[in-house]
């Protein structure tokens, strides 16, 4: 398109691109006059999608772990260290699902969506075998009872927490 062109443009209109009329190839109208220029904006791309807070939630488990850890220190070192690892047992599967299963959003990609939440779910299954197999055969001295009530804990505040994320997003 030549400068020229542009300057005989009196007005540009710009339009999100949902407002903009589609022209089908039968339609008789549709001829070289019709077209027009059209400028799409990034912003009108982006999807209105909103992705959950899982984030947040891990964050808010992270410093409930950290505080329970540091009040458990006077019943002792491996007391403390015991619940901590099993919190972390299912923190560190649980952020891995987050980011695999919530890395594409939209319409577009639903199939990309569906692909990943499989992914993501047998990813934390996985780790989290590992992970409790890794705390039963190498950390020598921790409490085994502990660490599955430390486990429990955090999946039981996991599900309060994003109870009352889903609540905000609805509300």
């Amino acid at each position: 398109m030549s400068d020229d062109s542009l300057d005989k443009c009196s007005e540009i209109t710009l339009k999100p691109i949902n407002t903009i009329p589609i022209m089908r190839a039968s339609d008789r109208r549709a001829s070289a006059q019709n077209y027009a220029l059209i400028i799409i904006h990034p912003e009108w791309l982006m999807s209105t999608i909103v992705r959950p807070p899982v984030h947040r939630v891990l964050k808010w488990q992270l410093i409930a772990l950290g505080v329970s850890s540091i009040f458990l220190l006077p019943f002792g070192s491996m007391v403390s260290f015991s619940v901590l690892i099993g919190g972390m047992i299912h923190i560190i599967p649980q952020a891995w699902f987050a980011k695999i299963a919530f890395s594409k959003v939209g319409a577009r990609q639903s199939s990309a969506v569906v692909a990943n939440f499989y992914l993501g779910q047998a990813a934390k299954f996985v780790l989290t075998a590992f992970l409790l197999w890794l705390a039963f055969r190498a950390a020598a001295g921790i409490d085994v009872q502990l660490v599955v009530y430390g486990f429990i804990a955090m999946v039981s505040l996991y599900l309060i927490f994003v109870t009352k994320a889903l609540r905000q997003l609805s509300a």
